[in-house]
């Protein structure tokens, strides 16, 4: 539980950083558009990547772990939502639903790593 707690630390400080350079980027915006902006592009684009690399916690580092986090997500998503598009599925919603399924997906991945790691590696 310690472990999700600060990865959810680096994860906030990591997003306050980019939110930061993304709202000097669009300061001719309005804040709110901004972080509208901001908050979609993380939803999207961070968390679905960032929660499938916990998988690999021990071995990137967690700024690495952020950035590389982008175009993994870009990877899933866009690859996952041609295929729904191809099967019939409306591609409007896809921004919503399809970035939460990846995040389930990868907690469902990580609760197996840790179940089937030896006891004493616990």
């Amino acid at each position: 539980m310690n472990d999700m707690k600060n990865e959810l630390k680096i994860l906030g400080i990591c997003s306050a950083v980019f939110a930061a350079i993304m709202l000097i980027a669009f300061s001719s915006e309005g804040i709110i558009s901004s972080l509208h902006i901001i908050l979609g592009f993380i939803w999207v684009f961070v968390l679905p990547g960032w929660s499938l690399l916990l998988l690999t916690k021990d071995k990137i580092q967690p700024v690495i772990r952020f950035i590389i986090a982008i175009p993994l997500s870009a990877i899933i998503l866009g690859t996952a939502s041609y295929y729904t598009a191809l099967i019939g599925i409306d591609v409007h919603s896809h921004g919503w639903w399809m970035p939460l399924i990846a995040m389930i997906s990868a907690a469902i991945l990580l609760r197996r790593q840790h179940t089937k790691q030896p006891k004493e590696q616990k």
